[in-house]
């Protein structure tokens, strides 16, 4: 079981709900909570050359520009670690979940859902 994902279902957000989400989503919805993970491993630590000092020696559109690379970066990581972790299950008050990917239509991003497992032969693999 990975202490992470069940970190992910306790979070007030689609994931919880078994509805599916992209990172991006899930980067919006829990910016705060997630925030720590991109400062030590598995996501992090953030490349010093991706992080925001609080003083600015370009312009505004520079710093505007890091701080883009970022969020794309953190997206980045986020869905490596998601992947990495298809298939795995966790348990979060009583209720048994997988970690399954939606296959994007088109171009579009990664989708992520959490599906309840209620099979017990399913059950007996956790």
């Amino acid at each position: 079981m990975d202490p992470g994902l069940e970190r992910l279902l306790t979070l007030d957000c689609k994931a919880s709900r078994g509805e599916a989400f992209t990172a991006d989503e899930l980067l919006i919805w829990a910016s705060s909570a997630l925030e720590a993970w991109f400062r030590e491993p598995p996501l992090g630590p953030i490349p010093e050359y991706l992080v925001a000092h609080g003083s600015v020696f370009g312009c505004v559109a520079e710093y505007e520009d890091k701080l883009e690379e970022l969020d794309r970066w953190k997206e980045r990581q986020l869905i490596q670690w998601l992947k990495e972790r298809v298939g795995s299950h966790c348990r979060v008050a009583g209720n048994r979940y997988r970690l399954e990917e939606d296959r994007p239509g088109d171009h579009g991003a990664p989708r992520f859902r959490f599906l309840r497992v209620e099979d017990p032969a399913e059950c007996d693999k956790l």
